[in-house]
């Protein structure tokens, strides 16, 4: 019985590491969209300042147009950058509880990724 539990808790933890490097991964992602949507909407912002400065009124309109999208493209990006965010550290945190948690041998490395009592590799069996 106390072998399946600790089973089960390393299982547990194998899958919640695995979400989170797969949350960190999409942290990441949003992240960088992000950041290259508010480059463009800086970018739009300093096209239409030289078309003001040009005296272009009619292009400064249309880069201000495209500023605006981009503005709310960026505001977009990072409202899911900001919930993926606090997802990942839910994540994290989560993982971090499971590998406080007393698991028997489960520290042990077992040859084959089996385990029993007689492949524990230390000398901390419980």
């Amino acid at each position: 019985m106390k072998v399946l539990a600790i089973i089960d808790m390393q299982k547990e933890l194998n899958n919640s590491t695995q979400a989170l490097g797969k949350a960190v991964a999409s942290e990441r992602i949003a992240k960088k969209q992000y950041d290259q949507a508010a480059a463009k909407s800086a970018d739009w912002e300093s096209k239409a300042k030289t078309a003001i400065a040009a005296g272009d009124e009619e292009l400064a309109k249309k880069a201000l147009a495209n500023k605006v999208k981009a503005d709310k493209d960026t505001a977009q990006y990072k409202e899911m950058y900001d919930t993926i965010s606090q997802q990942t550290e839910t994540i994290r945190t989560q993982v971090e509880v499971l590998k406080k948690k007393p698991s028997g041998n489960a520290h042990c490395t077992f040859p084959n990724g089996g385990y029993s009592e007689s492949s524990c590799q230390c000398d901390r069996r419980v």
